[in-house]
This record gives structure tokens, sequence and C-alpha cells, in this order.
């Protein structure tokens, strides 16, 4: 995914560097983490799986520690990304990882 959709995203300025190999590694983390805990492939050219990489990228970014709601409880990651992680891993849509024991 490309730096500037993910700043534009994030809303950071496009003249501002200073985290952008910072904001790559967090997206490179986030596509691996979906793919890891889906079994499926990415695929660059969906717009759910570009989502899902732009929210949890966000929620990393935005949350370097513990991420707690407003109603005070502790949650791993945000309802609209368990949805999307939920919907990927569960749908035919995609393409299975090679060696997935499931696939």
């Amino acid at each position: 995914m490309d730096i500037n959709q993910l700043k534009n995203y994030l809303r950071v300025d496009s003249d501002i560097t200073e985290d952008d190999e910072l904001i790559s590694d967090i997206a490179e983390a986030a596509k691996r983490y979906i793919q890891n805990s889906t079994g499926k492939k990415y695929k660059d050219s969906c717009k759910i799986w570009s989502m899902a990489i732009k929210i949890l990228t966000a929620h990393w970014y935005e949350n370097r520690k513990i991420y707690v709601s407003n109603s005070g409880s502790v949650h791993d990651l945000p309802y609209s990304i368990s949805a999307l992680i939920t919907h990927i891993g569960l749908s035919s849509a995609y393409e299975a990882l090679e060696g997935d024991k499931n696939a």
C-alpha cells in the first residue's frame, strides 16, 4: 500500500516525513497480522483488504499502548477491524495462503 494513501487516511500531512518509516512498518505488520489471523492471501486490488489494513494501521499508530474503550474496558482491537478480519477469514472470496492447513 502506498505511503501517501496511508498518510491521507491517518490525516498526516504529506510533507511531514518523520513517521514515514514507522507508518510503512505498521502497515506491513497489519497486512501480515491479517494474513496470519485469517489464513487468507493479501490481494492488493481488494477494497476490503485495503480498508482493513488502513484501520489496523491507524489503530496501532494512534494507540501505542493498551487500548481502553470509553467504557473503561480493555480491548485488543476495535470492532470495525475485528469484523473485517472475521469477514476475510470466513469468506470464500479470498484465496487461502499457500501451505494453509485449512485450504
